[in-house]
């Protein structure tokens, strides 16, 4: 995409909603330029795609010129909006895209060996996978099309201290599932587009891993408060829960869809790696401990979590309304 679709775009988003000029992000003259428009061209391509699925008429894309890390789904006189901070685009791709380089743990020998299969290199790999979590999850409630929409659903660390709402609570779980499932799928696709028919368990695994601390990391973004357990509180679930239904989610797609190609990784290896990668990556690359946090309250908290998992799980399931449902109704 040129500076010049883009600002196309914008001026006809202008156009149709209450924004002003000084609202949407311009890119000109960004050392980030390229990252942020080939970031907006797929968002906005993905977003005419899957809106056609499910019947969103009105939609709209927009990078807003807001600093915070944030993101948000709504409608505006029944239009439907994805925003997406600057801030937050910023944030991913200065930290990953252009940071100093990744090097995945060596102790994982097959990590090395996918390293030196892949077509992009890790910190463009991160970058994609963290961004697209977030776009996903943003996708997921305006395929809800709840009343929640007309206020705006944020994702935010500010945003966590809002009013418990248990209905919210659901609409949380589903978006982070629905855009879980996506996640999968794109990990599918693009280990057959690399290695076509050559169904290397460990590197399926490794690609697996890799793949699951980019969820950990779009989480983690949007944390302030992790030592803090709660259950019915607040808008969002607490990141331990978030993080663990999510990728349950991941991995269990991941394990049945590679089973039904004759590739049956070890759910429970994996699944831990997962932590243990996104421990290394936040000790040596972002100067954090979160992930170790989380890890220690859901090993402690293991038996509460899952029962509130549970609890959601149960709310959600079979409601027609929901991401996930209309997701497989598609597919289907």
């Amino acid at each position: 995409m040129t500076l010049e679709q883009y600002n196309a775009i914008q001026a006809t988003t202008i156009a149709d909603l209450p924004f002003k000029e000084a609202d949407i992000f311009n890119p000109e003259g960004s050392p980030m330029l390229e990252e942020i428009l080939k970031s907006f061209d797929f968002y906005h391509k993905t977003l005419i795609n899957e809106c056609g699925h499910y019947g969103i008429a009105q939609h709209y894309i927009l990078f807003s010129s807001g600093t915070t890390k944030n993101a948000a789904a709504g409608t505006i006189d029944g239009k439907y909006v994805i925003l997406l901070n600057i801030g937050l685009i910023n944030w991913l791709i200065s930290n990953f895209q252009l940071g100093h380089n990744i090097n995945v743990n060596s102790d994982l020998e097959a990590l090395n060996k996918l390293q030196n299969k892949l077509d992009i290199s890790i910190n463009e790999f991160y970058y994609q996978l963290a961004s697209h979590f977030t776009f996903y999850h943003e996708l997921g409630h305006l395929i809800q099309k709840s009343d929640f929409l007309n206020d705006r659903i944020q994702e935010s660390s500010l945003n966590n201290h809002g009013g418990f709402n248990f209905e919210k609570h659901i609409l949380e779980f589903d978006a982070d599932c629905y855009s879980s499932l996506c996640l999968a799928n794109h990990v599918v696709d693009y280990y057959e587009r690399l290695f076509v028919d050559d169904f290397d368990k460990e590197v399926i695994e490794a690609l697996t891993i890799l793949s699951g601390t980019a969820i950990c990391q779009y989480i983690l973004t949007f944390v302030n408060d992790i030592e803090d357990l709660y259950f019915k509180d607040r808008s969002h679930p607490h990141p331990a829960i978030r993080l663990l239904y999510s990728l349950m989610t991941f991995c269990t797609y991941l394990k049945d869809t590679w089973s039904n190609k004759g590739v049956n990784i070890h759910f429970e290896t994996v699944f831990m790696n997962i932590f243990y990668e996104s421990i290394n990556l936040e000790k040596d690359f972002l100067g954090s401990d979160n992930t170790a946090k989380l890890l220690e309250i859901i090993k402690k908290e293991r038996p509460s979590l899952l029962r509130y998992i549970a609890e959601l799980q149960s709310e959600a399931s079979g409601r027609e309304d929901l991401a996930v449902y209309k997701r497989n109704q598609t597919l289907l």
